[in-house]
């Protein structure tokens, strides 16, 4: 990754990008600890860009969008023998999915904590999602209600417009592999599609289903076979290790809590890089820049004070001094720049944050 510091060139002063990219880590971390979400501690520590945008876009990854969607519910969750109780509560989550209400209160306990990652859902792309009323629930962090909680859960595969429901299981799905391959065989009989994510071009696994995913529960990137297709979702091995004892003490190997997809780190490394091409390419025609906004203005800048103020497939750099923004897509030394950059945003970009609020 290109995280070089670049200074400005010629009579114009240019921030670097280390100084962009530790002002983006402060404005990230304040900006979740704004809305209540627990920041992991080693994006905390300065110059740990790399650690807070990842934790932003873990949060986004596992959102879901308030938007309507169709809901197609499997013949085995149709099958299934439920009871009334839960038969209603698949029913009100169903509603909630079809007016476009906001469902993070259903989803993880572990929602609002930016270091947390979800096993199920990035090897899977399956949500878990609570059974019990709006307002009987609180998350891990104790900042926020959730929904309350009982012993069954429905797994959900969300895309924009379709929510897929899987199945009712119990809280024992997390840990056994028979119950998840369950899960994985209902999506694939049903639509496959929305597997192809993780699908993979490959012969054989070399692994039974209950031996990688207890690799993978280890933090390991192995290929899973499901009824003759491979499946594969990568991950850096980032979760925390912890050693296991056996009956009598002895050592028993380690368990991995479950590490960050490589989706999640691809978004966050094309966000620090785009950062870095577009202050280097500021920086290398400030002074010529410096020359156009004089003319627009008749001031010329001394400098210009960088600061991120959106980023996602685009990013945008504000100078603080002239208020004077830059967009760029990170792919290319090509960018825009604009007096009143707010009112040339493309109409169809979502940011992956709002502006910092100071």
């Amino acid at each position: 990754m290109c995280y070089v510091c670049l200074i400005g060139m010629g009579s114009v002063e240019v921030s670097t990008v280390r100084e962009v990219l530790e002002q983006l880590r402060e404005d990230v971390v304040a900006e979740l600890q704004r809305r209540k979400v627990k920041v992991p501690q080693e994006a905390l520590v300065t110059g740990a860009s790399e650690r807070a945008v990842a934790a932003w876009v873990r949060l986004q990854n596992r959102s879901l969008a308030a938007v309507p969607r169709t809901v197609r519910e499997s013949p085995e969750l149709l099958m299934h023998d439920l009871g009334a109780g839960t038969r209603a509560s698949v029913a009100t989550i169903r509603s909630e999915f079809e007016r476009g209400d906001n469902l993070t209160h259903r989803l993880s306990r572990e929602f609002y904590k930016s270091g947390f990652n979800d096993f199920l859902f990035n090897t899977f792309g399956i949500h878990h999602m609570h059974l019990g009323v709006l307002g009987q629930g609180k998350d891990r962090t104790k900042q926020h209600t959730m929904s309350g909680g009982v012993h069954e859960l429905l797994f959900v595969i969300v895309r924009r417009e379709e929510a897929y429901f899987l199945d009712v299981l119990d809280h024992d799905v997390f840990d056994d592999a028979a119950m998840t391959k369950s899960l994985v065989q209902i999506a694939q009989r049903n639509w496959p599609s929305v597997l192809e994510q993780y699908v993979i071009q490959a012969e054989d696994a070399d692994l039974s289903f209950e031996e990688a995913f207890k690799m993978a529960k280890s933090g390991f990137t192995v290929p899973f076979e499901v009824d003759g297709v491979i499946f594969a979702s990568g991950n850096v091995l980032d979760g925390k290790v912890r050693r296991l004892k056996g009956p009598r003490g002895e050592d028993a190997g380690y368990s991995r809590s479950a590490c960050t997809s490589t989706n999640v780190m691809r978004t966050t490394h094309h966000v620090l890089n785009a950062v870095a091409n577009l202050v280097g390419a500021i920086s290398r025609d400030a002074n010529s820049l410096a020359d156009q906004i004089e003319s627009e203005t008749g001031k010329r800048p001394t400098a210009f004070r960088l600061e991120v103020i959106e980023f996602g497939a685009l990013i945008v750099i504000r100078d603080k001094s002239t208020g004077t923004e830059f967009m760029g897509d990170g792919r290319s030394g090509a960018y825009s720049w604009f007096r009143n950059a707010s009112q040339n945003v493309p109409s169809n970009w979502t940011a992956v944050r709002p502006p910092p609020s100071t």
